[in-house]
């Protein structure tokens, strides 16, 4: 398990300096002392200039990351249903739509996919059927997207009235080591729901930070959901969100 430790000493003593003056070298003798005093860090494993995992900790449990977007989509599963478009599997779909979903596509840039049955890029205008999808699943896109605002306006366009989309973008992130060039974006809360008002007319928005302190860490260098224990994974901070989760409900 990677170690979060934070070694904090005891409180210093108050100290009475009575009628010494400022410039005294006993006051700047303990100054210097106060100084040395203060409360350190002790980085234990976190002092590494490589990460833990360079895979996003795949090789030993779930990257941090998800186990936030699964409880998003896990809080919003009852949105998951009739015609679904996904982004490159169906993997959440399936997960979360079961005998809801009376069909599925995937949408994906490249045409070599198997799984896709709509070859298109998410920010061309108009490259999704309109009307078509009672729910849209995007996670983690929208950051390798040129446009991102065409890409909601698209999305927007293809749900049908009351159609709902679910999509999540990092907060906190490395650059991914496999999409460097295309890596562009990072995103709070605040910026998705700016982003999604601009491009589209919803009916209802939500917009939400997942994650606090210690998940961006342990994301950061690699650690996976194994390496935390679940009350640290269910914690949110709104200072610290690693990923931002935003639910908007198309006018029926």
């Amino acid at each position: 398990m990677v170690e979060f430790v934070l070694d904090l000493p005891p409180a210093v003593e108050p100290l009475h300096l009575g009628g010494l003056t400022a410039g005294s070298k006993r006051v700047r003798h303990l100054a210097k002392m106060l100084l040395r005093r203060r409360p350190r860090v002790s980085w234990g494993r976190v002092r590494r200039m490589q990460p833990v995992s360079d895979d996003w900790g795949l090789e030993r449990g779930t990257p941090v990351d998800r186990v936030h977007i699964e409880q998003f989509l896990e809080r919003h599963a009852e949105d998951v249903r009739g015609r679904v478009l996904e982004i490159r599997d169906t993997r959440y779909t399936r997960a979360y739509g079961g005998a809801r979903v009376t069909s599925s596509d995937v949408l994906d840039i490249n045409s070599q996919n198997r799984e896709a049955t709509i070859a298109a890029d998410l920010a061309g205008e108009e490259s999704l059927p309109a009307q078509r999808f009672e729910c849209a699943i995007v996670t983690q896109t929208l950051q390798f997207v040129g446009r991102p605002g065409v890409a909601v306006a698209n999305l927007w366009r293809s749900l049908a009235p009351g159609g709902v989309v679910l999509i999540t973008v990092p907060s906190t992130s490395r650059v991914d080591p496999d999409w460097r060039d295309t890596d562009l974006w990072r995103f709070t809360p605040r910026g998705l729901e700016t982003l999604l008002r601009r491009f589209g007319d919803w009916d209802e928005l939500e917009v939400t930070g997942y994650g606090n302190l210690l998940t961006s860490l342990a994301f950061l260098i690699g650690a996976a959901d194994v390496d935390l224990r679940r009350a640290k994974l269910s914690f949110e901070n709104e200072n610290f969100p690693l990923v931002a989760c935003g639910r908007a409900r198309k006018p029926a």
